[in-house]
């Protein structure tokens, strides 16, 4: 395939990092059937169910009725469509790569490479549905976070945290010290229930400060961040 350089600058990070070496020592089938595996991976990190595994694992996360529900970023209307692609995609790409792989040339390969990327893509813009208490609950219940007090402490830390010039080390450090990473940072995102402003340096910071930051990056608890807060500390 004359195109292979282009398309694969178009795949998702992920894949081109996973997939591709396979691909380029013509393990075509290995690299179709890791392309799948990375997306149920991303399904089963973002929807938290680890227990699932292809369609099942796309109708619990996109159609069932469980606080951990994903919502995809185009509304409620595409929510059936997005449920039915994944469940598709997995019910035909999934099956095919793991069980009836010996037919998959580079063409083909590739093809499903990027189907895998928009998979991820969709994936990534979704977040998860809150209801509230049930929220927490199935939270807790799963795993994600220790306890209400844990999270309570998460976003009372990050509401109105602010760092300057993307220089996050000083914010993984005071996560690190309270036993938590990337993964909590990413679930509260992912939940919405906090959000990113970026604003210039205000009079604080006068112009000929030597220190003075090009930017400044601040967290804020949304509506449902607010609520969560409310519910971690009751």
């Amino acid at each position: 395939m004359s195109n292979v350089p282009l398309l694969v600058e178009l795949l998702h990070p992920r894949l081109r990092d996973e997939c591709m070496p396979l691909v380029e020592g013509g393990h075509y089938s290995h690299a179709a059937r890791q392309a799948m595996i990375l997306v149920e991976e991303e399904l089963k990190r973002k929807s938290g169910a680890s227990r699932q595994y292809g369609q099942r694992l796309a109708q619990k996360a996109f159609g069932g009725a469980t606080p951990l529900q994903l919502r995809v970023a185009l509304g409620e209307d595409a929510q059936k469509d997005a449920s039915k692609f994944l469940e598709g995609a997995f019910g035909y790409y999934r099956n095919h790569v793991m069980h009836t792989s010996a037919d998959i040339g580079q063409t083909k390969c590739m093809m499903i490479l990027m189907i895998a990327t928009e998979l991820m893509e969709l994936i990534g813009a979704s977040r998860l549905a809150f209801h509230g208490m049930e929220t927490l609950q199935q939270l807790l219940d799963c795993g994600k976070v220790s306890d209400a007090t844990q999270l309570r402490r998460l976003l009372e830390y990050l509401d109105q945290n602010t760092t300057p010039d993307e220089a996050f080390d000083g914010l993984w450090e005071d996560l690190a010290s309270m036993s938590m990473g990337e993964e909590h940072l990413e679930l509260v995102a992912d939940l919405g229930l906090v959000e990113w402003t970026r604003d210039l340096p205000g009079p604080e910071w006068p112009l000929n400060d030597p220190f003075r930051p090009d930017f400044l990056d601040t967290v804020e608890l949304t509506a449902d961040g607010q609520e969560m807060l409310r519910l971690c500390r009751v």
